[in-house]
C-alpha cells in the first residue's frame, strides 16, 4: 500500500477480521505499508495496530466493537487488562504489586519509560502500581519491576547520557557482559535503553552494576565533527522567529551546571530553506533539538465569519405658512411673515409676478427658481391690484421618511495566534490644504485618501478544548456628504467595536449594538399671535426630525485542524455559490462562471 487512505485500510481490516470498528471523526491519514511476503489475518491485524500507533491513533477493544481514537483519548477509554495474547500496540491497563521494593521509590525510575500518552499511578495502601499504556510498554515496565523487586544486595542505576545513544551503549554493555561473564548467570545483570530521555537503566548485582556504570561513563565521551554542527529543517515554524527564541535561551543552555561549554553556541536562520544552522556542544545541541521539536508543530487555523447589520430610520416633518400684505398705492409689502429658509419662497414668487406685471417681460427667474426647488406640497392664494391693497399667502407641508438596511458578510481565515484583517470599501479623497501663488495664480491643493467601508481585524487564540479567545476590531464607515449646502468639506460616518471575547468552536456570538436615537424639534412663531389656538397656526412654522441607527455584529469562529475540515468548509462555500448561480439563472440574471473553481475543487 502506498499513500493509501487510513479509513479505507480500516474497512479492509474489518472485512478480513470480521471486527466492527467505530471510527473517531478526527481519524484521517495517508499510510504506506511494504511487505515482501504474505501475512496471515492475525499478522495483518498486528500490522494494522502498528500503523495506528505510527500515526498517533489507537484501537480500544470493547465487547461488541473496537473504537479507533487518537492516542490522547486512548488512556481514558482503556477498559481491558494485559493478557499474554494482547497485541503489542493495544492500550491496556494493568496493576503491579512488588513484593520487596517500594512503589514510591520505583516511580522515579519507571516514569521516564512511559510513552507520552501513558499513565502511572501509585496506590500506597497495598503497595501497588497502576499502569495505562501500550501493551508492549506495559510488559517492559513489568519486567523492570520484577528485576528491581529483589532482596537488598542487588542494585539499579539510572544513567543520563550526554554524548552517546542509549540504544547503542545498551547493546555494547550487554554484549560485553555476555561475552565476559565467566560463568555468571546472565540474569544477574540487565540493561534497559530509555530512548525518551536518552538514558540507560542498569539492573543487577551490586558489583556488576558498579563495574558497568564505569564502563558506560567511559563510553559516553565527547565526540567531534558533525555532532557539534547541524542543520535543522523546519516543517511548520518560521526559522527567523525560532532563531530569536533559541538565541535568548542559548546562554542558559551553555552554562548548565555552572560550567561553560567549550564550543561557543551559534544559531543562524536560513530563510531560503526555512532551516536553522546550529553550532554547539552536544548537550546544548540536544537541548535545542528538544525545544525545536516542541515548537515546530502544525498549528490549527480559525475561520471567522461575520454578519454586519446596520439599520437606519429617519423621519422629518415640516409645516409652515407665509403671508405678504401691501397697502394702497405701494408695491412694497408692509406686512410679511417668513421663517427660516422656506421652500418655495413666497417673497420670490410675488416679486417675480410684480416684476412681470409692471414690465411686461416673460422671464421670471426668481419665481421659477423658487418653484423648481419645491420639496413637498405647497398651496397658496393671493390678489394683486396695482396701487391698491394686495395680499398673498402660501401653505407648505413636508414629510420625509427613509429606511435603510446595510448587510455585509465578511469572513477571514487565519492561523492560531496570528493577526489578520480584511477591508472591503474604497478610498475617498479628503482635501487637507489649499494655497495660491502670487497674484492669486497657480492654485495648489493637497489631498489625502481615507478608507471607508467594512473593516474586520481579528486575532484568534485557541485554548484548551475548543474555546477560542478573539481580539476583535470591527469598523463600519461610510460617506455622509457635505456638512452644509455648498461646503467642500466631506463628513464620514464611523462605527467601531474593539473588544476581546471568549467563545466556543462554531458558536455564534453577538457584539452588542451601537444605537443612536436623535430627535430634534423646531418652532418659529410670531409672539402672541402664534399662541392663539387654531388661528395661531397661520403665524408659526414647525419642524421635527428623528434619526435612529442600530449596528449589530454577529461572529462565528470555526477551528480548522486538518485537511478534511478545510475541504468541508470549501465545499460548503462552493455549494452556496453554485446554488446562487442556479437561482440567478432561473431568474434570467447574469451568473458567474464557476467551471474553473469546480475543476480546482475536484482535483
Amino acid at each position: 500500500m502506498r499513500d493509501a487512505d487510513l479509513r479505507a485500510f480500516i474497512s479492509d481490516i474489518s472485512s478480513l477480521t470480521g471486527k466492527t470498528f467505530i471510527i473517531d471523526p478526527r481519524i484521517n491519514a495517508k499510510i504506506t505499508i511494504i511487505s515482501q511476503e504474505d501475512l496471515s489475518i492475525d499478522e495483518a491485524y498486528e500490522v494494522f495496530l502498528s500503523v495506528l500507533a505510527v500515526n498517533g491513533y489507537t484501537a480500544i477493544e470493547q465487547d461488541n466493537a473496537t473504537k479507533i481514537v487518537p492516542e490522547i483519548s486512548g488512556r481514558q477509554a482503556v477498559n481491558s487488562f494485559l493478557r499474554s495474547n494482547t497485541p503489542t500496540d493495544n492500550y491496556v491497563t494493568d496493576i503491579v504489586r512488588p513484593n520487596s521494593a517500594s512503589v514510591t521509590s520505583l516511580i522515579s525510575v519507571l516514569r521516564p519509560i512511559l510513552s507520552p500518552q501513558g499513565h502511572l499511578a501509585v496506590y500506597e495502601p497495598n503497595n501497588s502500581l497502576i499502569i495505562a499504556d501500550r501493551a508492549g510498554n506495559v510488559k517492559k515496565i513489568k519486567a523492570i519491576v520484577n528485576e528491581l523487586d529483589k532482596m537488598p544486595g542487588e542494585k539499579y542505576e539510572l544513567i543520563q547520557l550526554s554524548y552517546s545513544s542509549s540504544k547503542e551503549v545498551s547493546k555494547i554493555i550487554d554484549k560485553i557482559f555476555n561475552d565476559n561473564s565467566g560463568g555468571m548467570n546472565p540474569n544477574q545483570f540487565t540493561s534497559y535503553s530509555i530512548d525518551r530521555t536518552n538514558s540507560i537503566l542498569l539492573v543487577g548485582d551490586l558489583p556488576i552494576v558498579e563495574r558497568m556504570k564505569n564502563l558506560v561513563q567511559s563510553l559516553d565521551t565527547e565526540q567531534t565533527g558533525s555532532s557539534t554542527l547541524k542543520v535543522k529543517y523546519l516543517k511548520y515554524a518560521d526559522a527567523k522567529s525560532l532563531e530569536k527564541i533559541l538565541k535568548n535561551l542559548s546562554e542558559n543552555f551553555s552554562t548548565q551546571g555552572g560550567v561553560n561549554t567549550k564550543i561557543p553556541t551559534s544559531i543562524e536562520a536560513h530563510e531560503g530553506t526555512n532551516s536553522l544552522v546550529i553550532s554547539a556542544d552536544p548537550d546544548v545541541m540536544s537541548a535545542m533539538e528538544n525545544v525545536i521539536s516542541s515548537l515546530d508543530i502544525k498549528r490549527a487555523q480559525v475561520l471567522v465569519e461575520a454578519i454586519i447589520v446596520e439599520i437606519s430610520d429617519s423621519l422629518a416633518r415640516e409645516l409652515g405658512v407665509q403671508i405678504l400684505f401691501s397697502g394702497d398705492g405701494s408695491n412694497t409689502p408692509v406686512v410679511s411673515q417668513r421663517f427660516g429658509n422656506p421652500n418655495p419662497d413666497l417673497t420670490a414668487i410675488v416679486g417675480g409676478e410684480v416684476y412681470d406685471t409692471t414690465s411686461g417681460l416673460s422671464s421670471l427667474p426668481a419665481t421659477a427658481q423658487s418653484l423648481l426647488t419645491l420639496d413637498g406640497f405647497a398651496a397658496g392664494v393671493g390678489k394683486y391690484t396695482k396701487d391698491e391693497k394686495s395680499f398673498a399667502a402660501i401653505l407648505n407641508v413636508l414629510r420625509k421618511d427613509s429606511d435603510s438596511n446595510v448587510l455585509s458578510t465578511p469572513s477571514i481565515l487565519t492561523m492560531d495566534n496570528e493577526e489578520s484583517s480584511i477591508i472591503v470599501g474604497q478610498e475617498i479623497p479628503i482635501t487637507t490644504g489649499e494655497s495660491l501663488g502670487t497674484d492669486n495664480t497657480n492654485p495648489f491643493r493637497t489631498v489625502s485618501r481615507e478608507e471607508v467601508g467594512i473593516k474586520l481585524l481579528v486575532k484568534p487564540q485557541i485554548n484548551e478544548g475548543n474555546s477560542i479567545r478573539l481580539d476583535i476590531e470591527q469598523e463600519v464607515s461610510s460617506v455622509f456628504g457635505p456638512l452644509t449646502i455648498g461646503a467642500s468639506e466631506i463628513a464620514t460616518n464611523k462605527r467601531e467595536i474593539k473588544t476581546a471575547v471568549m467563545v466556543e468552536d462554531s458558536e455564534i456570538i453577538v457584539l452588542g449594538g451601537l444605537i443612536s436615537d436623535d430627535v430634534q424639534e423646531f418652532e418659529r412663531k410670531v409672539p402672541l399671535l402664534g399662541d392663539i389656538p387654531l388661528l395661531g397656526r397661520l403665524f408659526k412654522s414647525t419642524t421635527s426630525s428623528r434619526s435612529k441607527k442600530n449596528l449589530v455584529v454577529f461572529l462565528k469562529p470555526t477551528i480548522v485542524r486538518n485537511v478534511s475540515d478545510m475541504q468541508m468548509i470549501t465545499n460548503e462555500k462552493y455549494n452556496l455559490l453554485k446554488a446562487e448561480q442556479i437561482l440567478n439563472s432561473k431568474r434570467g440574471r447574469a451568473t458567474p462562471n464557476l467551471k474553473v473553481l469546480e475543476d480546482l475543487i475536484n482535483k
